[in-house]
């Protein structure tokens, strides 16, 4: 019987993580479907007739982003339900911004903004309430001179401002160590695509490698594994 609990705990995680991943994809889906075009357009521009349409085709994007959620929701079952919670919000948020950042190019500062909220969730696992103001200054500071130092180099904006209110967001949520960890991360991420990309002839210099997927991905993990980090 010793042996029986832990098995039969598995099993109960998986039966409910399976639906609940299922689920969240399909919410997920449809509220990235059904954003308002205005908020997956850059400021002073008229949204697209492809934002008007569907932008997501839910046969073609719910298996793969049903197992995502699923994996997430079968660790959360893992972690405090305290912490789980807040964890579930700020990876939905996450996602939706990678979706939007991958297709469109442009991080909706509305969900910026629901994932700073999500921050507030996660104070009793940051040290002292300082952590989220100083998460946001050395998370958001490190990208913004990153940004400066490309454009000195490039004599281009390297990074949008989206990135930075996305590193913002992340800091808070993350506290400043793990916030700037996070973005190493992340850069490393993406300049190794990019550099695949260039190798490989399917990018070309000065195409556009968004930052944002990279920090939600990393920022996620962070998330489900938070002890690993800290």
């Amino acid at each position: 019987m010793s042996h029986a609990t832990p098995a039969m705990t598995w099993i109960l995680w998986i039966a409910f993580a399976l639906p609940a991943g299922a689920a969240s994809a399909i919410l997920c889906l449809t509220v990235f479907n059904r954003l308002p075009p205005a908020w997956l357009t850059d400021y002073g521009e008229q949204p697209d007739e492809q934002l008007w349409q569907v932008r997501l085709d839910k046969k073609k994007y719910l298996p793969g982003l049903g197992f995502y959620f699923a994996g997430v929701c079968f660790r959360l079952l893992m972690l405090p339900p305290l912490y789980a919670l807040p964890a579930w919000c700020a990876i939905f948020c996450l996602t939706i911004l990678a979706l939007a950042d991958i297709k469109y190019l442009i991080l909706p500062d509305q969900f910026i903004v629901f994932l700073l909220l999500t921050a507030i969730g996660f104070l009793p696992w940051l040290k002292t309430f300082w952590f989220l103001p100083a998460g946001i200054a050395a998370a958001g500071g490190a990208l913004l001179v990153i940004g400066g130092i490309g454009r000195l180099i490039y004599r281009r904006d390297i990074l949008g401002f989206g990135d930075i209110k996305l590193a913002c967001a992340i800091g808070a949520l993350a506290g400043p160590a793990a916030g700037v960890l996070i973005i190493c991360f992340a850069l490393l991420g993406n300049g190794a695509l990019a550099a695949v990309g260039l190798i490989s002839r399917r990018l070309q210099p000065g195409d556009e490698s968004p930052l944002g997927p990279w920090l939600a991905v990393v920022a996620v993990v962070f998330l489900l594994f938070r002890s690993w980090f800290e």
